[in-house]
């Protein structure tokens, strides 16, 4: 199947049939990956094909969670798309696996993939670190000097600094978290969403130590309130405020 961006899809069958697969199921993996081409659309139909395996029933129910956290949170400058046939030749990967393409209309050759990794649970084992889960991704440097020449991305300076960090209260609150941050860096302000639900003496050494300015707490009563609890660093003043406000003070500092 990983052949399937560098062979036409009869030679790909003629691949599968060849080394073992009946024509039926040949089919019905044809079948599958062209559902998958319009994930939303056609899921529940992926649910019934995939009821009878407990495998692949947990890896539809993974990429369904990532679809609806992209679906609240649209992507500005890329885009989502969800393959089934996608595969990668390293077999230690236990969950979704995902690569980086360059825009339609840019070619790098034979293979067009800038980046690309997956999800682990046991790879850690073989180095004696047991019960460590991870998302790994490798990136080809070359393929990303070339494409960032091609759009003409270098920048001219050194990029600014974090301004400002999302503050991490949990699940309950990472979608509106998440979807502020994309509209913070969307008008060129640089921001931060602390990965893990720590405690909040943690998170706030961190935007210490990296001399981040501004912090922002989003938990119960501001979600219920739809404001932001925004805290200066440095003077230790916080104030509430909305998303208009938000935006007026990061561009001001």
């Amino acid at each position: 199947l990983d052949k399937l961006d560098k062979l036409d899809r009869n030679s790909v069958k003629e691949n599968l049939l060849g080394g073992g697969f009946d024509s039926k199921t040949v089919a019905d993996i044809f079948n599958i990956i062209d559902l998958s081409s319009n994930f939303n659309q056609n899921l529940e139909e992926l649910k019934s094909i995939f009821k009878s395996s407990i495998i692949g029933s947990e890896g539809l129910s993974d990429m369904e969670y990532i679809y609806s956290y992209f679906s609240k949170n649209n992507l500005s400058k890329s885009e989502l798309i969800f393959d089934i046939g996608l595969a990668r030749g390293i077999d230690y990967y236990t969950g979704l696996i995902f690569e980086v393409l360059p825009p339609d209309n840019i070619s790098l050759g034979w293979n067009n993939s800038i980046a690309g990794g997956g999800r682990y649970d046991n790879l850690t084992e073989m180095f004696g670190l047991k019960n460590m889960s991870g998302v790994g991704i490798s990136f080809g440097l070359d393929r990303l000097y070339l494409l960032l020449d091609e759009l003409n991305l270098f920048p001219p300076a050194s990029v600014n600094s974090v301004k400002v960090l999302m503050l991490n209260f949990g699940n309950n609150f990472s979608y509106d978290l998440i979807e502020i941050t994309n509209l913070l860096r969307s008008n060129n302000i640089n921001s931060e969403f602390y990965p893990d639900p720590i405690s909040l003496k943690k998170q706030l050494n961190y935007a210490n130590k990296n001399q981040i300015p501004y912090v922002l707490f989003y938990g119960e009563e501001e979600k219920e309130k739809e404001s932001f609890n925004l805290k200066d660093m440095s003077s230790g003043k916080q104030q509430i405020v909305n998303r208009e406000q938000l935006l007026k003070i990061l561009r001001k500092k």
